[in-house]
């Protein structure tokens, strides 16, 4: 239809079932979830059962929200653990189960991403996930794959480092030193500077949060171009395009891209091969929120 705004994306993380630990998005009016091949959000059709053809939709309203129907599936739908009796709203956070049948036995379950609430890398506009980096010079959350390793910064950072004006050589030894100037903030930057040094001073005083890395991060560790992760077993180092990856997409003597493989076919054979623990979407909390510290080149989303 003319003139109707196309819906907004939302991301479905598999917490249970075939896909385990792999994030799926989609764009469409009707989104259909279900083991037939037609479906938007394709189920193993074998394995992912108690789950039916066509399970359940999420249908976008004209509103801009997003309601669950079940579809006359044979073992229910259950939203947050309650099973649906008719059309419920839903958002970021709710948990989608596909059938529970008589044994017990649940079908996939799946967390309900909107689009709006997913913080995004301000480096390449992609979702950051729980386990992400954190830049020790602007403080802004970044995906894995915008890390500079070279000055353990955000590639935004690690540009503007190396862009910067250097150090002037001057040969005369006559010349009298003068000492550095002084910068004096007032009105907004000093306010900024002001609110940056108290949520760093909070930050250091607070505990640690558990839910903000799940993992620590070792910039010294080799970096898997398959899984976009840090390699945590053997380390395979392509002799063709000289990058590294785990030893388990080795394919002959190359990497898997040198292969000649697909992309989709890569990262379905790393989630195969045992990755499969994606770790949940990253949402935006106060700090995020907050205004960014002096000298950031683009403020947080």
């Amino acid at each position: 239809m003319s003139g109707t705004a196309a819906p907004a994306k939302v991301y479905l993380f598999f917490l249970s079932g075939v896909k385990k630990g792999k994030i799926e998005s989609c764009d469409a009016q009707v989104i259909r979830i279900g083991r037939q091949p037609y479906c938007e959000i394709q189920l193993d059709p074998y394995q992912d059962i108690p789950a039916s053809g066509e399970h359940a939709k999420i249908v976008c309203q004209p509103d801009g929200t997003f309601t669950l129907f079940d579809a006359g599936s044979s073992w229910g739908t259950y939203k947050n653990d309650v099973r649906l009796t008719g059309p419920v709203a839903v958002t970021t956070g709710d948990v989608i189960t596909l059938g529970i049948d008589d044994a017990g036995n649940s079908g996939p379950r799946l967390k309900f991403y909107l689009e709006k609430d997913i913080l995004r890398c301000p480096s390449c506009e992609g979702p950051v996930y729980k386990r992400h980096f954190r830049c020790p010079d602007c403080q802004r959350k970044t995906c894995l794959r915008c890390i500079d390793f070279r000055h353990k910064t955000c590639k935004p950072c690690g540009r503007a480092r190396a862009a910067g004006p250097g150090y002037e050589v001057v040969l005369d030894s006559g010349v009298q030193a003068r000492p550095p100037a002084k910068v004096i903030l007032s009105g907004k930057e000093a306010e900024r500077a002001r609110r940056a040094r108290e949520r760093q001073r909070a930050r250091a005083q607070a505990p640690d949060d558990p839910g903000v890395i799940a993992e620590p991060v070792d910039l010294d560790s080799p970096f898997c171009v398959v899984c976009c992760d840090f390699v945590r077993a053997e380390v395979f180092l392509c002799p063709s395009c000289r990058q590294s990856c785990c030893v388990r997409h080795r394919r002959g003597r190359v990497c898997p891209t040198c292969a000649g493989l697909p992309p989709a076919q890569i990262r379905s054979q790393a989630y195969q091969a045992g990755r499969g623990t994606e770790p949940e979407l990253r949402i935006p909390d106060l700090n995020d929120l907050s205004p960014a510290p002096p000298g950031a080149t683009n403020p947080p989303p």
